[in-house]
């Protein structure tokens, strides 16, 4: 199968004493399968590139906001960057 989301992160960062709270949009693209063991029990996996904010270090954060002060009002320097994500799982029918 394929999965296809998006979707709000809640998040809370502290960075060298600095702190942002946000509900930031993420988003994700995987593919999956699954395999019945029997007709109650499967087993599976999915792979997920997920769509994400990503806030930037310290040594990272003097450069951001010379270069766009807008960032200074609203908390840490942030960009949005690709994480990959693996599951594996087991489910049971009732």
């Amino acid at each position: 199968y394929v999965q296809l989301g998006a979707g709000v992160e809640l998040t809370r960062a502290r960075i060298a004493g600095h702190e942002d709270r946000a509900a930031a949009p993420m988003a994700f693209v995987g593919v999956g399968s699954t395999v019945d063991i029997t007709d109650r029990i499967s087993v599976g996996a999915n792979v997920r590139t997920n769509v994400m904010r990503h806030y930037l270090h310290m040594h990272q954060q003097d450069a951001a906001l010379a270069a766009e002060p807008a960032h200074a009002g609203d908390g840490l320097a942030h960009e949005y960057e690709l994480a990959a994500q693996a599951q594996f799982f087991a489910q049971f029918v009732l």
